[in-house]
């Protein structure tokens, strides 16, 4: 075997083919520059002419002489590249150790046609690898290697079949040690490329690519399917700031939602607290280059791919985060039940339990999936009478309903503007904190030093109160809230909202029965309904009216169209009235923890709701009750899971598990105290993280 560079592999070289050229060699270790890199556009270019490639041990059938290119090969390099068929010039699907991948069209960076040395019409996996040192120890390598194992769900040992160092110090370049090189071969690298430094040079990002035939370099994604049905369908982004939609993984039932690698990203810092953190979005919110669905599909297809994204997503991206994909919706964020009234758009499954559970409705796609995928880290979503926060209940995570206007909410499905709020899901406290605070703005709301040192436990289980019609569930609240107490140091007050408002106003509580449904299906029906309606018809002259889900058709819209202005009217006045009174005589400002009171009432009990139970449409239920309270005051609203009960399925035959939750009410403009309330109850171990799957805890 003798140790060549190698411009072109050939089985059969003939002297008529314009890659053959007389063979060129270098000793084994040698280290020979590269001619030229080329650029695309903005993105980065990895290196400049002199960058060099390391020579080990290599068999090649024939080469181009050059002084300024070498290569790594050993006897099994052709066999590998021929492995990964289908890799070679545009988006492409490809399976490692049967984990599944996606690489884009885009080209991140090319090295030239002129000095790269594959033209077998394949491809071959990359890893790169940064280092700002003149020698790359073993130690350096195998650091690298554990941090990417560690870090991201996308790399693997695979993609050191190729490796691209690149030199980011100020020597002239970097050498490989033999301890190094035996390293490269263990972990069977075949083709290793090194740079020298260059301080104008934009690097390329650490992680694994794919490296074409060309010399083009590819970022890749994993493909991860969609088993709970959350996604309406997986995103990749565009070179305009927008994003298209992601391809299927062939033959698969389910959508195919795209992660890129977290190497990909740099550090968070100020400027990025979000970066690289993985987000699904609620598809109520227009996105740039996709279109919003709203779980119709008449609506989906009538309307056109938007040129913006909504201020509230837009931000999101400004700060780093990166959508992977856009979540279901019930149909115009209304209550739906799974079977009863998903007809458009199948329900997504919460992976609580046995699986077959609610994941209750509007922002319910957001939350089954934050509640099932390890790998997606927040999803957002719209809370109007609960959207956020029943699919939080339900699926075991935090939930935040936050003071009404925290954030812009143009650019959405126009569902209610009066009531809507854009809200966030997490699986832990802190996370929840940390990513709502970079949302909304770290000036948004003032922080303060102290907690309140009131704990109200609302009362009057007729109305959503305690005690919890669950027993066992019962247990757990009433030992969250001593721990609470302790915590604060608080004063415990039982506190019934029907006993206070007979006291001190002189308003019949009966008025506030269909209060929030009367501004929110009056304004929707006006809203979106009347105007989807003409612009279905206009764009499909004399075509009946497009199909519109039960609970939309037959109760909100139906409702809202005989609701009159002055019905709406007057709802919004006994809105305001209400919030006057609620600040005046149940939660005050304080100047040390900003609200002087906390509230908690049950939110999701442990009882179980089936999926596939079927229900008729019934008259609406608008009884007040404490979950209203935040709606109509305009004050935070936060869903926490504490705990976990048993229950017999109906449906598995065994013991399962269903999460228990409680939410935590505010004064409206305290809602970082109660993040910070949250947080300091986690580092307390009052709170814990919640697990994806299953079980919650």
């Amino acid at each position: 075997m003798a140790d060549y560079v190698g411009l072109y592999l050939s089985k059969t070289p003939s002297s008529t083919d314009k890659g053959i050229r007389s063979l060129h060699q270098k000793p084994v270790g040698h280290i020979v520059k590269i001619s030229r890199f080329a650029s695309h556009g903005s993105l980065p270019t990895p290196s400049v002419p002199g960058s060099k490639v390391f020579v080990s041990s290599c068999d090649i059938t024939a080469s181009r002489r050059t002084s300024q290119m070498g290569l790594v090969f050993n006897v099994t390099l052709l066999g590998i590249l021929l492995q990964f068929v289908g890799l070679g010039r545009a988006s492409k699907f490809f399976t490692f150790n049967g984990i599944k991948y996606f690489s884009e069209d885009r080209i991140v960076s090319t090295l030239g046609v002129d000095a790269y040395p594959l033209s077998l019409g394949e491809s071959v996996p990359l890893t790169v690898i940064t280092t700002n040192g003149t020698t790359l120890t073993a130690d350096f390598l195998e650091s690298i290697i554990q941090a990417y194992r560690n870090e991201d769900d996308v790399w693997s040992p695979a993609f050191l079949k190729s490796v691209y160092i690149q030199y980011s110090g100020s020597g002239s370049n970097v050498s490989l040690g033999p301890e190094a090189t035996a390293i490269f071969n263990r972990y069977g690298v075949h083709l290793t490329i090194s740079s020298r430094s260059n301080p104008n040079a934009t690097l390329v990002p650490n992680g694994p690519y794919i490296l074409s035939s060309t010399g083009n370099i590819h970022q890749v994604y994993r493909l991860y399917e969609d088993i709970q049905g959350a996604f309406i369908y997986g995103t990749i982004p565009t070179e305009n700031g927008g994003y298209t939609y992601a391809p299927n993984f062939p033959g698969q039932a389910t959508q195919s939602i795209p992660v890129p690698s977290r190497l990909y990203f740099g550090p968070r810092t100020a400027e990025k607290p979000l970066s690289g953190v993985r987000v699904g979005v609620k598809d109520v919110y227009d996105i740039k280059g996709l279109k919003t669905g709203s779980g119709s599909r008449a609506y989906f297809e009538l309307y056109p791919e938007k040129n913006a994204s909504a201020p509230a997503v837009q931000r999101l991206f400004d700060l780093g985060a990166i959508l992977v994909g856009k979540t279901k919706t019930s149909q115009f964020a209304n209550g739906e039940s799974p079977t009863a009234d998903w007809v458009d758009i199948h329900a997504p499954f919460n992976p609580r339990g046995e699986g077959y559970q609610t994941p209750s409705s509007s922002s319910a796609g957001s939350a089954a999936g934050l509640a099932a995928y390890d790998w997606l880290d927040h999803t957002i979503g719209t809370d109007t009478s609960g959207s956020i926060r029943f699919p939080a209940g339900y699926n075991g995570l935090y939930g935040a309903r936050v003071s009404t206007g925290t954030i812009s909410m143009n650019a959405t499905t126009p569902t209610t503007p009066q009531l809507d709020i854009a809200g966030a899901f997490a699986r832990d406290a802190k996370s929840l904190s940390y990513f709502a605070k970079a949302w909304y703005g770290q000036n948004r709301y003032l922080t303060y030093p102290s907690f309140p040192k009131k704990l109200l436990v609302a009362s009057n289980n007729t109305i959503g109160g305690f005690p919890a019609s669950q027993n066992s569930s019962q247990a757990i609240y009433s030992s969250f809230i001593t721990k609470v107490q302790k915590f604060l140091g608080a004063e415990k007050e039982y506190f019934n909202i029907l006993d206070l408002w007979d006291q001190t106003s002189s308003m019949e509580k009966d008025l506030y029965s269909y209060t929030h449904l009367k501004i929110a299906w009056y304004q929707q029906y006006h809203t979106l309904a009347l105007p989807f309606y003409a612009a279905y018809a206009a764009a499909i002259p004399n075509s009946p009216k497009p199909y519109v889900n039960p609970k939309s058709r037959l109760q909100a819209w139906s409702l809202g169209s005989n609701w009159t202005s002055t019905d709406f009217d007057a709802a919004l006045t006994q809105k305001a009235t209400f919030a006057t009174w609620w600040h005046s005589n149940a939660q005050h400002a304080d100047n040390k923890s900003c609200s002087d009171s906390i509230m908690v009432y049950p939110m999701q009990i442990g009882v179980p709701a089936y999926r596939d139970e079927y229900f008729e449409i019934t008259a609406v239920n608008g009884a007040f009750a404490y979950n209203r309270i935040s709606i109509l005051a305009e004050a935070p609203d936060f869903v926490v899971p504490i705990g976990q009960v048993a229950y017999f399925s109906e449906l598995s035959e065994t013991v399962e598990w269903l999460p228990v939750s409680v939410s935590i009410v505010a004064r409206k403009g305290c809602d970082y105290m109660l993040f910070d309330l949250l947080a300091g109850l986690q580092e307390a171990g009052i709170l814990k993280g919640v697990k994806t799957g299953r079980r919650t805890f």
